[in-house]
């Protein structure tokens, strides 16, 4: 019994040992999973630039994640098989990417994104303009212009301004792919009626606003005018003070404004033509027209002078050695009067009282003066001369009196410079003595403010228009100076009122 049983003992030994062992066997070869990863970009097809926040979804792995600022974005710990991947953003097309993940193998992907165009939705349209339409501006420089437009996907918008007044078509935009909703605008015309219109604009789409209009002001009544040096260009303006200046020029270098007797136009030298030459403009710079065919000229261009005459139907102007009438459309020039040899016209005026002319003429230099009366029919006779720089001069509604201002410092240079530089006042009934007031001085009865103050020179005096008051530059006499005009009563206290800053050459309009 006991050798049966040990047997069957050895035989079930056997049998387990050898099934363990094939299950051990069984396990130690067993093929181990494997991981890999995809690294990818998207890129803008257009801009060939990164695409950030784009959503990037990954089947059959059911997860997604956001592109970086970068355009890149990684899924990683990924077994290995195929799989799909897909490109998400707002206004750009889906795009889709199949991929392979192999042992060892780990793919690098780059996804380009293009805009879906209709996926993209209009600006709303341009509203609430200011100026609204019917609105009367209460100036013409530094109105503002504004209006309302937003875009639905929160694109940049960009604006195409037109402005246009009556009369006329926009040809080209006013502004052009102009990134604000508030525009300043300036240098707009005096009493007229303009239109203007917004195009908002997106990537793809314009939308126009309606067509809005406004009007201007009328042009203000403006007591002088004036020139305006900026950078060794001259303008003409127009003004009460500083407070009310409006420019009427901006075409070449202009000069010398010298108003009608009526009060509604504005004579003045301009080299726009290349060649000095007179041009008139109406009292707001509109309807300029050239005046003279034959040029201006004499010894110093801005030392040059004109003056209306007969009524304001004529001009008379000097032209070298010779002093010319000319009717104001340009017409009918004829020669009144040729200076003596060596000498040559620099600036005359005309006396509507006694139908005569003050002329005066240089020699070789600015210091080399006289003064002439020329009568009707030609006839002249000096009736002043000096050694020493002057303006030219302006005669009072009488015809009794000459004014202009004269340099007693005894100083010559080339350029001309002038150091003490007065105004005075000459009488014609006292000739052929000659009498002169000097109205920069004190007379006894008035304050210091009535006094020129010294180191300065008071320059170009004009007569007002009723000739109880004369305006008149005064400067510093350091060379590069700014100017500025002045007023003042020829009797009384003949105090002295400074009426526009950065100004010369001044002529009264009204008074």
């Amino acid at each position: 019994m006991n050798f049966k049983f040990s047997r069957i003992a050895v035989f079930l030994v056997v049998a387990l040992t050898a099934l363990w062992s094939a299950s051990c066997t069984e396990d130690v070869f067993v093929t181990p999973k494997v991981f890999g990863k995809i690294t990818g970009k998207v890129i803008d097809n257009v801009t060939k630039k990164p695409l950030s926040d784009v959503l990037i979804k990954l089947n059959p792995s059911g997860r997604s994640l956001l592109t970086d600022t970068t355009g890149n974005f990684l899924f990683d710990s990924l077994t290995v098989g195929s799989y799909t991947i897909s490109a998400e953003k707002t206004s750009l097309f889906n795009e889709y990417v199949t991929v392979e993940v192999a042992d060892s193998q780990n793919p690098v992907v780059t996804i380009y994104m293009s805009e879906d165009i209709k996926s993209n939705r209009a600006p709303t349209q341009p509203t609430r303009p200011i100026p609204a339409t019917g609105t009367t501006l209460s100036g013409v420089n530094g109105q503002l212009f504004a209006w309302t437009a937003t875009d639905p996907d929160r694109d940049t918008l960009t604006f195409d301004v037109y402005l246009f007044k009556e009369g006329s078509s926009p040809a080209t935009p006013f502004r052009t792919n102009y990134g604000n909703d508030t525009l300043f605008v300036d240098n707009l015309e005096y009493d007229k009626t303009y239109y203007w219109q917004v195009v908002a604009k997106d990537k793809r789409e314009k939308v126009f606003s309606e067509i809005w209009t406004f009007k201007t002001p009328k042009f203000p009544s403006l007591s002088y005018v004036f020139a305006r040096e900026t950078g060794g260009i001259y303008q003409i303006y127009a003004a009460n003070d500083d407070k009310t200046v409006v420019q009427l020029t901006t075409e070449g270098s202009n000069w010398r404004p010298i108003v009608s007797p009526d009060g509604e136009k504005i004579a003045f030298i301009s080299n726009r033509s290349t060649n000095l030459h007179i041009f008139t403009i109406n009292r707001d710079g509109s309807g300029l027209r050239q005046v003279t065919d034959v040029p201006v000229g004499g010894l110093l261009a801005l030392d040059l002078s004109f003056c209306w005459a007969n009524n304001g139907s004529k001009i008379i102007y000097p032209s070298n050695n010779r002093l010319y009438s000319i009717n104001i459309d340009g017409t009918g020039r004829t020669e009144v009067a040729r200076a003596p040899s060596g000498r040559q016209f620099a600036g005359c005026d005309w006396n509507e009282a006694t139908k005569a002319i003050v002329a005066r003429t240089t020699g070789e230099t600015v210091y080399d003066n006289q003064l002439s009366i020329i009568y009707n029919g030609g006839f002249s006779t000096t009736i002043f001369t000096t050694d020493k720089r002057m303006s030219n001069p302006a005669v009072s509604i009488d015809g009794g009196e000459i004014l202009f201002s004269l340099d007693t410092n005894p100083l010559r240079s080339e350029n001309g410079r002038q150091i003490d530089a007065r105004i005075y006042e000459l009488y014609l009934d006292q000739l052929p003595e000659v009498s002169l007031r000097d109205l920069s001085s004190a007379t006894g009865t008035n304050s210091n403010n009535a006094v020129k103050p010294a180191g300065t020179n008071d320059l170009d005096p004009r007569y007002s228009p009723n000739g109880q008051s004369i305006i008149f530059t005064n400067v510093n006499n350091v060379v590069g100076s700014v100017p500025s005009l002045y007023t003042t009563p020829l009797g009384g206290s003949r105090n002295r009122v400074k009426i526009v800053s950065t100004a010369e050459m001044g002529y009264w309009r009204q008074q």
